[in-house]
């Protein structure tokens, strides 16, 4: 008569067997346990198994590290237009302290060293579409981003914040100067076009006054310019010219 205990090693191989045919036909559907083995009693040793099959099953369907995701998406504020500043808020994102990075883009390509929150389109951008990658980094998981698009950058505005100013007394054979005032953008190229009513005198800083003067006024019109911006002009006008 064969011994009880000689039985357990065929019947623990034939679970075994069984646990795995249930793994290879269950391993899409996720480690939820067949309606079998929840209504139904296993023995101790059935028990240790199912137990050591979900592990493995959890371990297995887990591609990878697990993914930052985006609690509260980033924000863009500012006006986007050349010269302006653009500012991207960093958002929420789970788990709590990651690390934040930027990268600005121009359309489709990558804006060279802009990688700070903050961003002031040039002119290059002008008529671009402006976007902001918001990228969430820790250690142990995978990163998470976020694309902001602000729109399309338009041109932008130059101001006179000094006007500049006329110079120099209104005698004939004596000079107008124009002066260059201050404006609102830098580095802008100044040009001058002094004019007789609609008639064009000169395109200098400086205009001697003829003789043919007398009697009248003389303009000077005072243009700001810059590529990607607006142009702005100031028209100053000459007291009448009076014989020399």
């Amino acid at each position: 008569m064969r011994h009880p205990r000689a039985a357990l090693p065929a019947a623990f191989t034939a679970l075994v067997v069984a646990l795995i045919a249930s793994f290879v036909a269950l391993a899409g559907a996720g480690p939820a346990t067949s309606a079998a083995a929840r209504t139904a009693p296993q023995p101790p040793v059935a028990d240790l198994l199912a137990g050591s099959y979900q592990a493995e099953f959890g371990r297995l369907s887990v591609a990878g590290k697990p993914t930052i995701s985006n609690r509260k998406s980033p924000a863009i504020s500012g006006r986007t237009r050349v010269g302006r500043t653009l500012t991207v808020s960093s958002g929420t994102w789970k788990p709590a302290k990651v690390k934040v990075a930027y990268r600005w883009y121009a359309g489709t390509k990558k804006i060279k060293g802009a990688k700070a929150a903050s961003y002031s389109p040039t002119a290059d951008d002008a008529g671009q579409v402006l976007s902001a990658l918001v990228t969430a980094k820790k250690k142990g998981y995978r990163s998470g981003a976020v694309l902001e698009t602000a729109g399309t950058v338009k041109g932008g505005k130059i101001a006179s914040t000094s006007k500049p100013a006329l110079k120099g007394k209104a005698l004939v054979g004596k000079r107008l100067k124009a002066t260059a005032g201050d404006w609102s953008v830098a580095d802008v190229e100044l040009t001058y076009t002094w004019l007789k009513g609609k008639k064009e005198l000169s395109s200098a800083k400086k205009y001697r006054v003829q003789a043919s003067d007398a009697g009248k006024r003389v303009k000077v019109v005072v243009t700001a310019a810059k590529p990607g911006f607006k142009s702005a002009s100031v028209r100053l006008r000459s007291d009448r010219i009076q014989a020399g």
